[in-house]
């Protein structure tokens, strides 16, 4: 602010002159009366020029001037003017205003404290008609309440109280231009001194309470800031602003603020992230979960940096805030499931074109984020969390979600190395959702064979077994300790016929034998043993239908690779001939403690629930030689284990075996048009083909 010093002749009279440029206080006080009086004395008169005389010349020559004391003579002057004034001071306030504020910058901490002085009367007089210099009074008291002294400190607030009622005496002033005012809050909100933050939240709590100045059509522009004071050290100041973000709160349901608040809820999503602060956190998500109940549907927009600032605090323990702020999530969470619940049920082009707008790359990006690391103990809540968000949105939203399947398809099969039960359980839901997706079957290209065998399902389904066995391959832990669980729910989301038949056939041509021997093993285990298999046992043990003659012939072709596999596949099925060729050429095989272990398992199984039929059909010796002789043919190889002499003390208990069996020169086996069918010498071949590959393989391992 420049002001010319004029060259006028002084107009007050030399003893008030020297008494106002005093070094000592009292002497310039004693001027000031003077000055006081003169004043009074020309306006009683009516001399108004010589009045204008007086208050610039102590404007412009004492105020202004390079002499310390001539300023702090000039600011005490022009107090007097002003008191002396009253009413006709608004006359004069362009030049009793300007050069104190002007003083405001001093490096004189004396001249500073009594610019403060001089304008606290100078506004005393003027009241609202001071507002015309609002923002300047207010950038100086903005920079005075940070002030090095304290005494400059103090006599800024006294003026800033001034300045409040003043404003609050006058809110409807139009002198008061909030649009201005703001502009001043935007540049100083970021300030991180207290004293700053202090004197802004204060002067937000009071504009915020009259109610002529609507400053929560502006909080969009102060909101982020206000959170950062939130963060300040001084407990104090973060009262301050909590109660001041709380008054917020409640406003801005106000009808004007809804075009504010996109600008809002991506501003509080930041702060919803501060896992530093816990008041803080807790703050922001309380303003998100009021964001999302006025945008109702329209939150939807906003899932993706909802959900990935929500998620995180399902892992939150028990302590008091992380408790809050966990239920709080949940809270916001559930408003959201709800939303999207309800916009999948109608089928309005308005509420699609809500769905549409949604961001799916970046919520299917935020959901994914989670599942793409292992889950600990710390965070294993929250994987849940957004694996149960993606089953919901698969099942809800295919359209919109299925379009993204590539971007996180792979993500899900990795995920099943994880360590949580639960959480794997929602992955194979997910997976299985998404391999018998009608949409999918519909828009992707398949291979003949695909349609053919497995017409329910779409291209993942393949990709989903052929990924899985490579995990399997890749990780022996997962393999040996989840492997069998993994399948065994994978039963009961889906037809196990189809999951036996596409593993059999991928398996099929699987190169390294110890991996396919293993994965037989694993499979035939559930096949014969698991509840959810029941049905399909029943299946292949009648064998009475075509679609059970062809199972039993794609598992069998693959079951080769597992001797014992596949000699348990035939009991099961009831072909006991073919069992006992199987047990004769187990003779030119290898027996390896791996072998022996295996027809030890099958020992076991024989004297399960699952076999009493078979059992039973040891009471059948002429329609059933073969089993028996199956049955002595597997003694003959075990050593004198305990399996041999559980094996040995059943067929103890046939009855006359010797005598029936010399009686029956003919093969009385029990058959069925569809056994009929069967080319049992093409299997047996099959069979031979895939020891004598897996010799093969075994050779080239043990050369390597």
């Amino acid at each position: 602010m420049s002001v010319t010093i004029s060259n006028v002749p002084d107009p007050l009279p030399p003893a008030v002159t020297k008494l106002l440029i005093d070094k000592l206080y009292e002497k310039r006080k004693t001027a000031a009366l003077d000055v006081e009086k003169i004043i009074k004395d020309n306006l009683s008169s009516g001399n108004h020029s010589e009045i204008s005389k007086i208050v610039k010349y102590l404007s412009n020559n004492y105020v202004l001037s390079q002499n310390q004391n001539n300023k702090k003579g000039g600011l005490i002057g022009l107090a007097a003017c002003a008191i002396a004034l009253g009413k006709e001071a608004v006359k004069y306030r362009n030049d009793l205003v300007p050069s104190v504020l002007a003083c405001f910058s001093d490096p004189d901490s004396r001249v500073r404290y009594y610019a403060c002085e001089s304008l606290y009367n100078i506004v005393k007089v003027l009241r609202g008609n001071v507002l015309i210099y609002f923002n300047e009074i207010f950038d100086g008291l903005c920079k005075l309440c940070c002030d090095m002294d304290l005494n400059v400190r103090n006599g800024a607030e006294l003026l800033d109280r001034l300045l409040k009622d003043t404003v609050t005496e006058n809110s409807s002033n139009e002198k008061f231009d909030i649009i201005v005012f703001m502009q001043l809050l935007r540049e100083r909100i970021y300030v991180k001194n207290s004293f700053v933050r202090q004197f802004l939240v204060s002067w937000l709590k009071v504009l915020d309470s009259e109610p002529n100045i609507n400053i929560i059509l502006h909080i969009s522009d102060l909101l982020d800031g206000l959170f950062q004071i939130l963060d300040d050290s001084n407990s104090e100041i973060k009262k301050m602003c909590e109660s001041l973000l709380g008054d917020f709160l409640k406003e801005i349901s106000n009808p004007q603020m809804k075009s504010k608040y996109e600008l809002m809820i991506n501003i509080i999503l930041i702060h919803c992230g501060n896992v530093n602060d816990d008041s803080i956190q807790m703050t922001a998500m309380m303003w998100l979960k009021e964001l999302i109940h006025l945008l109702n549907e329209e939150a939807v927009f906003f899932m993706p940096g909802i959900l990935n600032v929500v998620l995180p605090c399902f892992s939150y323990g028990d302590e008091s805030l992380k408790k809050n702020i966990k239920e709080l999530s949940k809270v916001i969470n559930s408003k959201l499931w709800s939303l999207i619940e309800k916009l999948s049920q109608e089928k309005s082009e308005e509420k699609i074109a809500l769905l549409k707008k949604i961001a799916v790359d970046k919520l299917i990006e935020t959901l994914s984020r989670f599942t793409i690391t292992p889950s600990d103990i710390n965070t294993v809540t929250t994987t849940i969390e957004s694996l149960r968000w993606l089953l919901h949105l698969v099942y809800k939203l295919p359209q919109f979600i299925l379009s993204q399947i590539d971007n996180f398809f792979h993500i899900l099969i990795a995920f099943l190395s994880d360590s949580s039960k639960e959480a794997i359980e929602l992955d194979l839901k997910i997976l299985a959702v998404i391999s018998s997706s009608k949409l999918l079957i519909d828009t992707n290209n398949q291979n003949e064979s695909l349609t053919a065998n497995f017409p329910n399902y779409n291209k993942y389904f393949s990709l989903f077994m052929t990924e899985l066995l490579d995990l399997f391959r890749k990780d022996q832990n997962l393999r040996y300790e989840k492997g069998s669980s993994i399948i065994k729910t994978l039963c009961i989301l889906i037809n196990p016929e189809d999951i036996f038949r596409m593993f059999a056939e991928i398996l099929s041509t699987e190169k390294d034998s110890e991996f396919a021997i293993s994965m037989v093993d694993i499979l035939n285990s559930i096949l014969l043993t698991s509840c959810e298999c029941f049905d399909l046992r029943n299946s292949l043990k009648d064998f009475n239908t075509q679609e059970s003659l062809s199972l039993f012939i794609c598992l069998y072709k693959t079951w080769c690779h597992n001797p014992i596999a596949a000699i348990a596949l035939c009991l099961l099925s009831q072909n006991y001939e073919h069992a006992f060729n199987l047990v004769n050429l187990l003779g030119d095989i290898e027996i390896t403690l791996n072998l022996l272990i295996t027809i030890d398992k099958l020992v076991q199984l024989i004297e399960s629930s699952i076999f009493t039929y078979l059992r039973l059909h040891l009471l059948q010796v002429e329609e059933n030689q073969y089993l028996v002789r199956a049955l002595y043919g597997l003694l003959m190889i075990l050593p004198q284990s305990d399996a041999f002499f559980a094996l040995k003390h059943r067929l103890d208990c046939v009855p006359n075996y010797y005598n029936k069996i010399s009686d029956s020169n003919q093969n009385k086996l029990m058959s069925t048009p569809e056994r009929k069918k069967i080319d049992f010498k093409e299997l047996l071949d099959h069979f031979l083909q895939v020891q004598e590959r897996q010799k093969f393989f075994k050779k080239q391992n043990n050369l390597i």
